[in-house]
């Protein structure tokens, strides 16, 4: 049989301090339930699809070139000359450049140097030793499609 234990009533003493005595029976831990967070499962979205690059052989877009008349002088084309600021050469390289051929990018605007030699034999299917710069169909068709004239 269970016997309930009461505590008996506190003396005047105890009751006239603020700090009372409280016997292990008395103390009661009060434990709330521990709420677990809510997992919210949130599907991951598919990267978005990626463009592939397109080849050097697709068809190209429209050169800033066009629209606009200019002459290349294929006597200007010459590797490595004194003459620094070329218009045909910068028009080359520019266009060089505007078809992939990035090479062209690396020397000084208007200067044919190793670079543009480079980018050149690269379009033209050749090694930079077999180049021609002076062949004037070569220049032709990297300028076909703008109103770029290629003269001697």
């Amino acid at each position: 049989m269970n016997q309930e234990i009461t505590p008996e009533p506190p003396s005047p003493q105890e009751m006239a301090s603020p700090f009372t005595a409280v016997t292990p029976e008395e103390v009661a831990i009060v434990t709330e339930p521990v709420q677990e967070p809510e997992v919210v499962y949130v599907p991951p979205t598919p990267p978005a699809p990626v463009e592939e690059p397109k080849s050097k052989n697709e068809t190209l877009a429209a050169s800033k070139l066009s629209g606009t008349k200019r002459v290349v002088r294929l006597s200007k084309l010459v590797f490595e000359s004194k003459e620094r600021n070329s218009a045909s050469v910068g028009l080359v390289q520019y266009r060089l450049v505007e078809r992939g051929h990035f090479d062209a990018g690396s020397d000084k605007y208007g200067w044919l140097s190793v670079g543009t030699k480079k980018a050149l034999a690269s379009f033209a299917g050749t090694n930079a030793e077999k180049l021609n710069l002076q062949d004037k169909a070569l220049i032709e068709r990297l300028f076909e499609g703008t109103d770029v004239e290629v003269t001697d």
